[in-house]
């Protein structure tokens, strides 16, 4: 089905064309079949007394990317001025067919509600590429992939997606690039803390968890892998658990990243600037792992370990 809408862009770049981001849009109690013509959409602009005599339909090609697009649609003589660092910018408004995917039943009416079946429905059929409902910090969230959740709802004649989450005593939502979920025991968190991510990447596609432990219990039943692997480190609750049962000996910490020669400072104790390829070869006598001291926007702090030959 295709619904009516009234719509500018907010980047004329974007033209008529549907952007999740940049398109402003009104829902309007229009729909019309799949195999409407831009001459269908003439006929009922002129009965909502819009002015289009003289204006060509623009048909667009689907796009492909995306499940919302606006198949055709026409400017009906009006405009939205934006003003902004002394400068107006002018934009067309155009009156469109936006699709709604089979998959989704399309209202007469507007906002119906959005019961917890047909949300659980839409998420099986990653319709809206929706992927869970996810507990992160305390907190119930919707993880989706793509902006189209946002409109498809409206679109389709039900409540607009905020008020949807919320009468579904659901807290947020959340793109699947803000959070993962561990391999191993499956939690739901945040990618990172700001600096560095609060997740491992092993095997080469496995994501382990740090705040849920399972990358430090890796660590430590796999310590023998990180020998000598400069461009992993260990976990810092996995590197006071060997040191705890002396199975690695700290050889020393070092400042990399942006440095100017004047070393850095880290727990009471000034270190000297180095990188891991560096403090490798300095040490390349010992079987040595390494540890991420601290991250900041500018430098990092790391410590370089031997291996106690008895614990492998």
């Amino acid at each position: 089905m295709k619904r009516l809408i009234k719509f500018y862009n907010k980047y004329n770049s974007d033209k008529a064309q549907f952007s999740n981001c940049s398109t402003e849009y009104e829902v309007l109690p229009h729909i019309v079949q799949d195999d409407a013509t831009p001459s269908d959409l003439r006929e009922l602009a002129k009965s909502l007394n819009y002015n289009v005599k003289h204006q060509k339909v623009i048909k667009n090609e689907p796009k492909r990317w995306g499940g919302i697009e606006i198949t055709e649609a026409i400017f009906v003589n009006e405009t939205k001025t934006k003003e902004s660092f002394n400068n107006k910018e002018t934009f067309k408004v155009y009156l469109g067919f936006a699709t709604i995917p089979d998959e989704i039943e399309v209202k007469e009416s507007l906002n119906n509600p959005v019961s917890q079946d047909m949300l659980t429905d839409l998420i099986n059929s990653q319709v809206c590429e929706m992927y869970t409902i996810a507990e992160i910090d305390r907190n119930s969230m919707l993880v989706i992939s793509g902006w189209d959740a946002f409109h498809l709802f409206q679109l389709a004649g039900y409540t607009d997606f905020d008020t949807t989450l919320r009468e579904l005593d659901i807290y947020n939502s959340v793109f699947d690039d803000s959070v993962f979920s561990c391999h191993d025991c499956g939690e739901w968190e945040y990618n990172d803390n700001g600096y560095v991510n609060n997740f491992r990447i092993v095997n080469e596609c496995s994501l382990l968890g740090i705040n849920c432990g399972c990358y430090e219990k890796h660590c430590i039943d796999n310590v023998e892998s990180f020998i000598g692997d400069h461009t992993s480190v260990l976990d810092d609750s996995a590197i006071y658990s060997l040191l705890e049962s002396n199975k690695i000996e700290l050889l020393e910490t070092f400042i990399s990243g942006m440095v100017d020669e004047r070393g850095g400072y880290i727990n009471g104790k000034s270190v000297s600037e180095s990188t891991p390829e560096e403090a490798k070869e300095k040490y390349k006598e010992h079987d040595v792992v390494f540890g991420l001291d601290d991250s900041g926007q500018f430098q990092t702090y790391f410590s370089i370990y031997k291996i106690a030959a008895w614990s492998l």
